[in-house]
Order: C-alpha cells, then sequence, then structure tokens
C-alpha cells in the first residue's frame, strides 16, 4: 500500500503524468482488450528493437564476482566449483554464462509500453497501423495498483557494459530501461509485471479513446458499440490533419 500512496502522491505533485496512452491497431484482439478488460505484457525478446533488453555485457568478469553471485543460489560447492573452474580456462563462458542468466531473469518479466503522448504522428504510423488504429488514454489515478511502478525508458546514443555477476538487479533495470536516442520520440513508460500475459485493469481507467486519422468508421462504430456494452464511460476523438502543419489536431466526436 505504501508504494501506491507513494505513487499516487507523486502524480498528484506533478512529478509523474497523471494519463498514459497504448497505441493499438484494430485486429482480432481489439474487442477482447475491453471485453476482458486487459493488456498483454510481452516478453522482452518480442520487441521489434534487437538492442532492446539487450545491453552489452562486460569481458572483464572477475572470479570472485561469479563465485559470490554462485554462492547467492546456494549451490553446492561442488557445483559452483566446476562453473568456476570452466570460466578459469575461457573467459568467453563466464561471460556467455552472465549474458544467458540475465537474458533468462529478463523472460521472468512481463513488459508493458505505454507513452505519454497520443501526438507523435511517427507513433500513429508504427503502432497504429499507419494512423488506422487507436489511442486509448488511461487515468492513472483510476487504478493506481495497476500502473504502480513505471519505468521511464532512458535514451541515450551511448551506455556502459553491464556486469550481471555484481550488479544483478540493476543491469536488469537498466536493460529494461534504457534504448537508443533514435527512440526518444515514443516517450515511452514501461510497466513491468512478475510473468508474462494478459494482466486486468480497471475499466473506470480509461478515459479516452483516439481514433486515426484513416480509421474506418466500420471500425469506430463496433468499437464503440463493444465499449457502450462493457458499461465504459470514454469521450471520443477522431484525429485530423492541421492545415500547413505536420501535426495532429483531435476533434470531439
Amino acid at each position: 500500500m505504501e508504494l501506491i500512496d507513494k505513487f499516487v502522491k507523486e502524480i498528484k505533485e506533478g512529478h509523474f503524468p497523471r494519463y498514459l496512452y497504448k497505441f493499438r491497431k484494430f485486429d482480432d484482439f481489439s474487442d477482447s482488450i475491453f471485453t476482458s478488460k486487459s493488456l498483454w505484457f510481452s516478453d522482452s525478446e518480442s520487441f521489434n528493437d534487437p538492442f532492446d533488453c539487450n545491453l552489452s555485457e562486460t569481458r572483464n568478469h572477475k572470479i570472485p564476482e561469479l563465485r559470490r553471485y554462485l554462492e547467492s543460489f546456494g549451490d553446492d560447492h561442488s557445483n559452483a566449483n566446476e562453473i568456476i573452474k570452466k570460466a578459469k580456462k575461457d573467459k568467453n563462458f563466464m561471460r556467455d554464462l552472465a549474458i544467458t542468466a540475465r537474458k533468462e531473469s529478463l523472460k521472468k518479466y512481463g513488459i508493458l509500453s505505454l507513452s505519454e503522448s497520443h501526438e507523435n504522428i511517427l507513433m500513429w504510423s508504427h503502432y497504429a497501423e499507419n494512423h488506422t488504429g487507436f489511442v486509448m488514454c488511461f487515468d492513472l489515478l483510476k487504478d493506481p495498483d495497476y500502473f504502480k511502478g513505471p519505468i521511464r525508458v532512458v535514451y541515450q546514443d551511448f551506455y556502459g557494459e553491464q556486469n550481471y555477476y555484481k550488479y544483478r538487479n540493476e543491469s536488469v533495470i537498466a536493460s529494461i530501461s534504457t534504448k537508443s536516442s533514435l527512440w526518444s520520440y515514443e516517450r515511452e513508460i514501461r510497466l513491468i509485471k512478475q510473468e508474462v500475459g494478459l494482466k486486468k485493469f480497471d475499466k473506470d481507467s480509461v478515459c479516452k479513446i483516439y481514433f486515426g486519422v484513416r480509421s474506418e468508421e466500420a471500425n469506430i462504430s463496433n468499437l464503440k458499440s463493444v465499449l457502450n456494452r462493457e458499461g465504459y464511460n470514454v469521450k471520443y476523438f477522431i484525429a485530423k490533419l492541421k492545415h500547413g502543419k505536420f501535426e495532429l489536431g483531435f476533434h470531439k466526436m
């Protein structure tokens, strides 16, 4: 409860945005998001960027670091000694083991990608199927338990190599939160849950739906019907091209 209270306080004091956005295309699963009131938290290996959650591991591991790492799991000494013996013979083995261990740690988490903005035209192109999809707006104060512990992605041209044996938790968080500056237009916020899969949200947290400038009327009408039937209380907006600018305007429907 303390974590939720702290999170709510950060929002109310303006240290974290109250609203976050999920870009979606219309597909066979669109309706089920709202009927099941669930969003899919993905495996990190399914992301479209090969650098995502895949930061370089140091080539300079020390044997004592590996030993302390193994001992933290309570491995029997014979097993730990066997691994250390291999590591002494082959430094690549020690690094490969660290990379594999970090990947296995990341697999334990489901990750949901959200954005601080619904206006970016590249986001509409990439994640809402060329402006034919829609964007969900979530009011975090309506479901703080679901959105607690968010991670704001840091965008960089360069990053420090990781040492999984020495800084296990920090290495996992850095992997999740660090991306190339080329992706900075996404303004991404990530939610982390303990496992991959569907996670239920409070339907009252969905406060707005934005439809793309190319969204088909049939898809719009169907989605509005689903939300009405399921008891959502949302406002609807449609995107329009702004005159003389490479920007979108959103008009209430």
